[in-house]
């Protein structure tokens, strides 16, 4: 994620100082001097993992090499790494769109705020009578939807998915350009289906061997082919909430200790799959809801900020409009629907009601048009969106430096991020983050990752239920 910043053109005779340190990586913001000496000041940036730092991961017992490293002879390893990385860069950020493409699926077959027709949720359908009635509701459905995303300027998701056909070259107010439409969604469609089908038989094949740590394993990497999604929803935030309560307790985590923070894919609401909420304006939760839960907790620090780091434009543009709002003067709002027919645990209802008292005050609610959701809404203070700043960068391949000791993390969470790779990017990923974090800061991520140095083997374990069928495994890890 980009953030803009000004340009300060440098006087003539500190041009070459300013050439030198350009050359050696580092991008020089200003210069100050304090009796009769210049020196730099820097800004992180956006650097590849080196091959040194991968050594480790290469080396690792029970971790294995992408196919195209495998077949390399071991010296060939090192030449070819640069190449490897700018080409992987490219693979995983081209999964973008398919996770794009996904949530438009999910929009057409769950979405209410387009069309008066229900849902194609299993309830929905059951009660509408039965399978037979699928194909002719997703048909309707998708001519509704062809409808809304012709005219979408008052919705900013219609108008999003209306970009997302327009920058392909499909116009979506053509006939030629809304058959392209109903066949790449129809296409787009199976493939989930099938992609479903192989994660319950991964699953299944797991939990029959009745071996935990074997279930475990299949679940940190059961996305590692999908697209990448930027869904996201207030559940994981509840986790993270009761393993910062965890660490706090234990004294891992001391009080007010927390000056940075950061969240590895802070996600974009764009559609609630479970409920087919889409009522409400797409919204990013994860950035405020960590700073909500350090407060109450009374683990952030009066200067506490946080960073996002995200490879998705859409998000990274959102959390940067929101910033320059706020400069402004004007708060953010955050929704935060809940649905009554699922049984939720009494904890995770008790966190619903409270979360956002600590960054904001309580709003109007969006209207939901069904009885079915409970929904709260959270005006939050353009200070505390000020203090969020988005970096575009991959975790799996790149982290920001040079860090100084000040500016390094205290915290770095990553929730619903790394199942989406495999264990070697996972391992990559978390060295990575490890540089970026002080000597003894955490990463807390809800799912086992692999630990190479300098990351020490989980310092915490939470299983955090949310209701009678969804929950989540808790991790954190601490750099030595």
């Amino acid at each position: 994620m980009t953030t803009s910043r000004t340009a300060r053109r440098p006087a003539p005779d500190v041009l070459p100082v300013l050439v030198f340190l350009a050359c050696v990586g580092a991008a020089v913001v200003t210069l100050q001097s304090r009796q009769g000496v210049t020196s730099a000041v820097v800004t992180p940036q956006n650097t590849s993992i080196s091959y040194a730092d991968a050594a480790a991961v290469i080396g690792s017992p029970g971790i294995e090499l992408p196919p195209d490293l495998r077949r390399k002879p071991f010296a060939e390893l090192e030449p070819a790494w640069p190449a490897w990385v700018a080409q992987h860069n490219a693979e995983i950020r081209a999964r973008l769109e398919r996770g794009e493409e996904e949530s438009i699926v999910n929009l057409w077959l769950f979405g209410t705020s387009f069309t008066r027709r229900p849902p194609a949720r299993e309830q929905d359908i059951d009660r509408l009578g039965g399978p037979a009635i699928v194909p002719e509701l997703l048909q309707d459905r998708l001519e509704d939807l062809m409808i809304a995303i012709t005219a979408p300027a008052a919705s900013e998701r219609l108008s999003s998915v209306h970009r997302f056909f327009e920058t392909r070259g499909i116009d979506p107010a053509t006939r030629a350009g809304k058959d392209r439409i109903r066949q790449q969604l129809t296409a787009v469609r199976a493939r989930m289906l099938a992609e479903f089908s192989e994660t319950d038989r991964r699953l299944q094949a797991a939990r029959r061997r009745g071996d935990k740590d074997t279930e475990l394993t299949t679940q940190a990497t059961i996305f590692e082919s999908r697209g990448l999604s930027s869904d996201t929803s207030i559940l994981p935030d509840f986790g993270l909430e009761r393993m910062l309560d965890v660490l706090k307790k234990a004294n891992i985590l001391e009080l007010r200790s927390v000056r940075r923070a950061a969240v590895v894919g802070p996600g974009l609401d764009f559609m609630n799959k479970a409920d087919g909420q889409d009522f409400y304006p797409l919204q990013t939760l994860q950035p405020f809801a960590v700073i909500d839960s350090l407060r109450r907790l009374s683990l952030a620090a009066p200067d506490l900020r946080l960073t996002t780091f995200d490879l998705s434009p859409s998000v990274n543009g959102h959390i940067d409009q929101a910033r320059q709002r706020a400069s402004e003067g004007q708060p953010y709002t955050i929704q935060l629907p809940l649905s009554r027919t699922e049984r939720w645990k009494p904890e995770l209802v008790a966190y619903w009601r409270q979360c956002g008292r600590e960054i904001g005050e309580e709003a109007t609610p969006a209207s939901p048009g069904a009885s079915s959701v409970s929904v709260r809404a959270i005006l939050v203070r353009p200070d505390i969106v000020r203090s969020i700043t988005a970096v575009d960068l991959n975790i799996v391949l790149e982290r920001l430096e040079p860090l100084p000791d000040r500016e390094r993390f205290d915290v770095i969470v990553a929730t619903n991020v790394f199942v989406y790779y495999t264990p070697f990017q996972q391992a990559l990923a978390v060295v990575n983050a490890a540089r970026m974090l002080r000597p003894g800061g955490l990463l807390v991520v809800n799912g086992a990752v692999p630990t190479p140095p300098p990351i020490s083997p989980s310092v915490g374990l939470l299983d955090v239920a949310y209701s009678d069928r969804q929950y989540d495994h808790m991790f954190s890890y601490r750099r030595q």
